[in-house]
C-alpha cells in the first residue's frame, strides 16, 4: 500500500511510471539487427516469459511469409 501511494505521488509530480520490461525495450532501441532477437531472447526467458509466445509468433508468421503456408491444403482439392 505505501508503494502504490508513493507511484500516485510520484506520477502527481508529473513522472511517468514504467516497469522493468518497458525500461528494458528502450535500452535495446533498435530491435532489427542479430542483437535484438538475442536481446528478445533474454528477455523472454528471464523477464516476461509470456514475451516468449509473441516471438515464437512472429517467427512464424516471418516464416510463413518467406516459405508460404505450412500445408498445402489449398492445392490438395
Amino acid at each position: 500500500m505505501a508503494t502504490d501511494s508513493t507511484i500516485v505521488r510520484v506520477a502527481q509530480a508529473g513522472a511517468i511510471p514504467t516497469d522493468t520490461f518497458a525500461m528494458v525495450a528502450e535500452l535495446m532501441r533498435n530491435w532489427n539487427p542479430a542483437e535484438g532477437s538475442r536481446f528478445g531472447a533474454i528477455i523472454a526467458d528471464h523477464i516476461v516469459l509470456n514475451y516468449k509466445c509473441l516471438m515464437e509468433s512472429f517467427e512464424k508468421a516471418q516464416g510463413s511469409v518467406k516459405l508460404g503456408p505450412e500445408t498445402r491444403m489449398d492445392k490438395s482439392q
